[in-house]
């Protein structure tokens, strides 16, 4: 409890530390408007790792959390032969995952949410996930289309701009990939869903009863 309790503290004192920053930081000193650049970006980074570590450490020290569904689905992960579009599937999603968590740096994107679609799609075969992956990312393409179109030229961008603005065209090229991959994992690999709407069969019928 004391361990969980520092992670705790530190956690709330980088967090208060960045909200009063944000809160006081002047609007403008004189010839344009204060914007947060890289530099808090980082600290914005540090904060979802400590984030991310807290809640992995708090939920193993009270058995909150097992274990076992995620070494099931490494397991599997290394069991996929390497030059099949499941294996590539993997690949593209832990990159992308990378990829959004640098980018943490310059903005926060709500479409890093729609990689865990895809991982539980691609760890349990329900199609439902799929569809739901399918129509985020296409929703969030066109949001992606108007965000590029509005970014300025990379020689007026500032190194923490120019950084956030590479990482976003990676991931957005990405997002294509992945489609791709999926379709090719659908067209050809041997696996099939879980069929929720099948009939139960009569010893689980009995089950059942």
């Amino acid at each position: 409890m004391v361990v969980v309790g520092c992670w705790a503290a530190l956690w709330l004192f980088m967090f208060f530390a960045m909200s009063f920053y944000a809160a006081m930081i002047p609007d403008s000193l004189g010839w344009g408007t204060v914007t947060l650049e890289a530099s808090f970006g980082v600290l914005r980074f540090c904060f979802l790792i400590i984030s991310i570590s807290a809640a992995l450490l708090t939920c193993g020290m009270f058995n909150l959390w097992h274990a076992d569904n995620v070494i099931e689905a490494w397991v599997e992960f290394v069991q996929t032969p390497l030059f099949t579009a499941k294996k590539a599937l993997y690949l593209e999603l832990m990159l992308q995952m990378g990829l959004y968590f640098l980018m943490s740096i310059s903005e926060v994107d709500w479409s890093a949410l729609l990689v865990i679609f895809a991982g539980f799609y691609l760890d349990a075969k329900n199609k439902n996930f799929m569809l739901m992956y399918i129509v985020g990312v296409g929703i969030s393409i066109l949001f992606d289309v108007v965000h590029a179109a509005a970014l300025p030229n990379y020689d007026s961008m500032t190194p923490g701009q120019s950084f956030g603005a590479s990482l976003f065209v990676v991931i957005f090229l990405l997002k294509f990939t992945i489609l791709g991959t999926i379709y090719l994992y659908e067209a050809n690999d041997p696996e099939k869903y879980v069929n929720l709407d099948a009939p139960a069969s009569k010893f689980e019928e009995e089950i059942a009863e």
